[in-house]
């Protein structure tokens, strides 16, 4: 049985402060077209993150990243491979200036709680 993998994409955020990233089209446009794109390798699951800062105060070095859950590392290499990913690496001027840094990795491992009122 094969285990998880993930499509990590991490925005980098601008050192002379002129990036842009629009949290909103990249959640409710992007994200779906990466869906439909993507369904048939295997997706399971996406999670878009928004970085704050830092504890002590000071900013972040990234702004925003996404976390793609597939079934197996062999969606994941498909998914990167397919021919609707040239949709979805287009898309990026629609949302930012940014470039992004993207990374695969299998889980190692994970932690879920359980919703109340579920065995």
């Amino acid at each position: 049985m094969s285990s998880q993998s993930n499509i990590t994409v991490v925005y980098q955020s601008s050192p002379d402060g002129n990036g842009s990233f629009n949290i909103e089209y990249y959640v409710e446009k992007h994200m779906k077209l990466v869906e439909k794109a993507w369904k048939a390798v295997g997706i399971q699951a996406w999670q878009v993150i928004t970085f704050a800062g830092q504890p002590a105060g000071s900013p972040t070095p990234y702004c925003a990243a996404a976390i793609v859950t597939f079934d197996s590392r062999d969606g994941a290499e498909r998914a990167l491979q397919a021919e609707e990913t040239k949709e979805v690496f287009g898309d990026v001027p629609n949302f930012t200036n940014l470039t992004p840094l993207l990374m695969t990795g299998d889980v190692s491992g994970n932690w879920v709680t359980s919703s109340p009122g579920q065995c």
